[in-house]
């Protein structure tokens, strides 16, 4: 009887541990959750920029030029002196810097801006596939943790039912 009992508490130090190490599980499988919430908040800021809708530094550029060459087309012309010809000399110089200005300004944000996509287009896909492989590597721990839990858990009742049945052999 003595035996059963010892064979019983073992049991149940077996089952203790299998319920802490389920919620050990639990525990992994929200920081999880909330990782694969990230990764693809990420992924789908990475798509927004692949497909040059996202946010993009070639766009800002593109606006600071266009700002920057209606300050100088302004200021040109609020300097002209003399007469009214002089002036409109002044004007059409001041908006022709201003659109050479603007030009330079958006062909450079165009090339940044290809650039931008080019490196969301390839980070997204490094993404993507960092992701599968993460699910992947997952589902195969999940699986090795199923079968050692479902071992564990065969040895745990099949000790316990050997001391039940057999209550001689826990007593030697």
């Amino acid at each position: 009887m003595f035996g059963a009992l010892i064979g019983g508490a073992g049991a149940i130090a077996n089952v203790a541990s299998m319920a802490g190490q389920r919620a050990e599980n639990k525990r992994f499988d929200r920081r999880q959750r909330r990782l694969g919430q990230l990764q693809s908040e990420n992924i789908g800021t990475l798509q927004e920029m692949a497909q040059g809708r996202g946010p993009s530094v070639g766009r800002q550029m593109l606006q600071q030029g266009a700002q920057m060459a209606a300050n100088q087309q302004r200021a040109a012309a609020a300097s002209a002196r003399g007469g009214a010809l002089q002036q409109r000399l002044a004007q059409r110089t001041a908006q022709m810097q201003g659109a050479q200005i603007a030009g330079q300004a958006a062909n450079a944000a165009a090339r940044l801006g290809a650039q931008e996509q080019l490196q969301a287009q390839q980070q997204y896909g490094q993404a993507i596939n960092q992701q599968r492989l993460a699910n992947l590597r997952d589902q195969q721990f999940r699986g090795q943790m199923g079968a050692a839990n479902r071992a564990q858990l065969g040895d745990v009742f099949g000790g316990l039912m050997e001391s039940i049945s057999n209550p001689a052999r826990g007593r030697r």
